[in-house]
This record gives C-alpha cells, sequence and structure tokens, in this order.
C-alpha cells in the first residue's frame, strides 16, 4: 500500500469547474428573441477528458497486538502483531474506451510466425479496432474519460519479533525481525489502468527485514587503562546497525498505447515462458493477404518479455525483483560534561560503512536516495535500456555524518 489517505492532491478527485462569458453582439439588435435568441451552443462533449463522480474519503482501520516478555535476567523478548485495512482508497479508471480492447476482444501477439493460413484466418482487424462505437462515442464523448472511484482496497499484516539483551557496563544487543504481508488492489495512479483491480502484493513492498543493534561503551572495559587513556574513553559509545531486507518487487510496462487511443489496456507486456530471463523485445506488425494488420510477432522470439502494440491486450503481470538490503552502519559518540549546567555530545555516522554497491531502489539509512517519482526507463520492455536499473538507481554510496549536540 503506497498511501494511507489520499494520495498527494489527485486532480481526478475533485471538480474542475469552470466558467466563461460569452457576449453575442447580435442580442442588441430589435426582434433578437423574436427570431429566436441565441443560438443552440456547439457541444463540448468532444472536449471531455475528465469526470469526477461521487467520492469517498478513504481512511485507514488500525489494529495492534503485543506481549513483553523478560527471559532471563537481562534478555527481554517482546512479539507484536500490526495490521491496518485501507478502504475507499482512489482507483483510476477510463469511463469511455473508444477502442473496446479487452481481454477478449483484441489482436494477438505470437512469439513465432504462425504462418499465412493462421494469419488470413484472423478476423478482427486493427482498423476494426479504431473504429468501434459504444454509447459514449454515440453521443459525440470521443476522447477516453479519466476518472477516480472510491472502492479500492488494502491489507497489511506484519509480524515483528524483537529480542534484547543487556549486559555490565551499558552495553546491550537488540535484534529484530520483520515480516510484512502489504496487499492492495489499487494504486491511486495511472498504474491502475495497466494493471486493474487485482489483490496482489503491493508495488515496493519488502517481505522480510532483519537488524541486528550491537551499543558498546568503551569504559566498560577500560577499568584498569592508565588514567588519561580511560579518561578519553569514558562516555565513548561505539553504535552499529546490521541490515537485511529482501528486494522491493516492481513491475514492468510494455510503453505502448495498446488502447488504440494512447490508454492502457492490460499492461502490454506479453510473457515467453521459453525466452532468455532479462531479455526483451519489440514485436512487428502481421498482415492478412488484404494487407490489414490482424496480429503482431515477436521481433526476437528468444525475448522473455515482449512489449505489445496498439490493439494488443495482456493480463500478465510481470515484477522485477530490485537488489537486497545488505548494509553495515556505524556511529561513534563521545560526550563531555560542561560545568553542572549541560553537556556537549559529540557524533561521527558512517552510513554503508564498507560502501557496498546496493541499487535497492529504496534509502538504505536516513541518509540515503531513493528511485524517486519519474518512470524509469529500465521498467520498460521496448526500451534499449530495459534491466539496466544500476544506470537509473542509486548503488547508495558510503556516506559520513559528522553532529556537534549542544544539552543544557
Amino acid at each position: 500500500m503506497m498511501y494511507d489517505a489520499l494520495n498527494n492532491t489527485s486532480w481526478l478527485m475533485g471538480p474542475e469547474m469552470t466558467v466563461s462569458t460569452v457576449r453575442n453582439t447580435t442580442s442588441l439588435t430589435p426582434g433578437f428573441f423574436a427570431a429566436g435568441g441565441a443560438p443552440v451552443p456547439t457541444t463540448g462533449a468532444g472536449g471531455v477528458g475528465v469526470y469526477t463522480g461521487n467520492t469517498s474519503l478513504p481512511y485507514i482501520m488500525e489494529w495492534t497486538a503485543g506481549v513483553t516478555q523478560s527471559l532471563f535476567t537481562n534478555l527481554t523478548a517482546e512479539l507484536k502483531y500490526v495490521g491496518n485495512r485501507g478502504v475507499h482508497q482512489p482507483v483510476q479508471t477510463v469511463l469511455n474506451n473508444p477502442s473496446g480492447v479487452t481481454a477478449s476482444f483484441n489482436l494477438p501477439v505470437y512469439f513465432t510466425n504462425p504462418g499465412p493460413a493462421v494469419i488470413n484466418s484472423l478476423g478482427l482487424t486493427q482498423q476494426i479496432l479504431a473504429n468501434q462505437t459504444n454509447a459514449y462515442t454515440a453521443n459525440g464523448f470521443t476522447n477516453p474519460i479519466l476518472s477516480t472511484t472510491n472502492d479500492g482496497t488494502s491489507w497489511y499484516n506484519a509480524a515483528i519479533l524483537r529480542l534484547n539483551d543487556r549486559f555490565a557496563g551499558g552495553n546491550q544487543i537488540t535484534g529484530q525481525y520483520t515480516y510484512t504481508d502489504a496487499r492492495a488492489d489499487s494504486t491511486g495512479t495511472a498504474l491502475d489502468l495497466f494493471y486493474g483491480r487485482r489483490m496482489e502484493q503491493s508495488i515496493w513492498a519488502r517481505k522480510h527485514r532483519a537488524t541486528l543493534t550491537p551499543v558498546f561503551e568503551v569504559s566498560s572495559v577500560a577499568n584498569n587503562w592508565p588514567g588519561r587513556l580511560r579518561n578519553a574513553v569514558n562516555s565513548l559509545s561505539i553504535l552499529a546497525t546490521l541490515t537485511y531486507e529482501s528486494g522491493a518487487n516492481v513491475p514492468l510496462f510494455g510503453g505502448a498505447g495498446t488502447g488504440i487511443t494512447g490508454v492502457p489496456e492490460g499492461t502490454g507486456v506479453f510473457v515467453n515462458p521459453a525466452g532468455v530471463p532479462g531479455t526483451a523485445s519489440g514485436v512487428t506488425p502481421l498482415t492478412n493477404s488484404a494487407g490489414q494488420t490482424v496480429a503482431f510477432l515477436a521481433a526476437n522470439p528468444n525475448a522473455q518479455y515482449v512489449a505489445g502494440a496498439p490493439g494488443t491486450f495482456s493480463s500478465d503481470r510481470p515484477m522485477m525483483r530490485l537488489a537486497q538490503t545488505r548494509n553495515i552502519d556505524l556511529a561513534i559518540a563521545k560526550r563531555f560534561a560542561i560545568g553542572h549546567w549541560g553537556r556537549i555530545e559529540t557524533r561521527a555516522d558512517a552510513f554503508n560503512l564498507f560502501n557496498r554497491p546496493q541499487f535497492t531502489g529504496m534509502p538504505i539509512s536516513m541518509l540515503g536516495s531513493g528511485a524517486g517519482l519519474a518512470m524509469p526507463s529500465y521498467l520498460f520492455v521496448s526500451n534499449p535500456q530495459f534491466n539496466n536499473s544500476h544506470g537509473f538507481l542509486s548503488g547508495n554510496p558510503r556516506t559520513i555524518q559528522l553532529a556537534l549536540h549542544l544539552m543544557f
């Protein structure tokens, strides 16, 4: 689930009102009303592209349960469950699809050429799809009409196990594991036009996350050190965080307006079970004996993913799994007393201490960088940069932060 209420401010979520004043000089002519008055205005149906109907405010219902138990003298265990359910989530949709491309009314995509006999037996052509009419187009609404409904739902369930062990001298170690199951049947974005309504794992969801955080007070082992050295390490703390997180799933796109009019119908991506993993291809049109386009052929029959073309429909929902997080952060902090009224804390943090490239698409620490909001071209199977995530994502390089805190 990518949102907990309204996903930013959508121009599809509220009515757009435009008021125009038209002055007709002929209305000053004597006998204007006797002659019929103002002419019937030209219909604006062909210019309608957005419709806002009744909307409901999205909301989240949350619940949490947990238990904490002391196992031994200094070992504490905590088991927690966190869940929520989102209702009335925004779903982007199209009221009017002039082309009428659907799962049962579309042009097929072949991985190998089926031959002239099969091609000539196909009765549906791209031209027929382009000339489709429906109740909207019959009344002048010829453009696709985008709209948003509020019938999307989401579920989030997580189990958390946390262990904390405390030692002498202020030393301690904390371990935590989180299992997450996040599902939604909408995103509130244009992705709904590609994927329709499916209750599946949410985009960017990560199933597993584990952290281990030891805290070491250097003074705890300095009792027998020389006086000056012992004073130097007094109130000196070393903290580390080891993090593992499973990779996120992100969707692939065909990059073509499969619905003839530029509105996507289906994902636009066809999966070849026998294809070479990680490869992609476009398509070329197959024409019948009359020269009409009735199907499409994968340009590379050995590609795993094939981008569709206008008139095709795919219900496949292929995903790309980004890299796992395997990270170590380190922090060193030293505190100094200032008389009786305050203290100073100096701190140095190293995020991704060993500078290990991690193309996760998400920040691995508070200073990391993610994938951003733009739709990256490495997810479009029709793009030459497909599958080249390293060329677009940050590897989360090592970042060092210095801090000085004054407390009084």
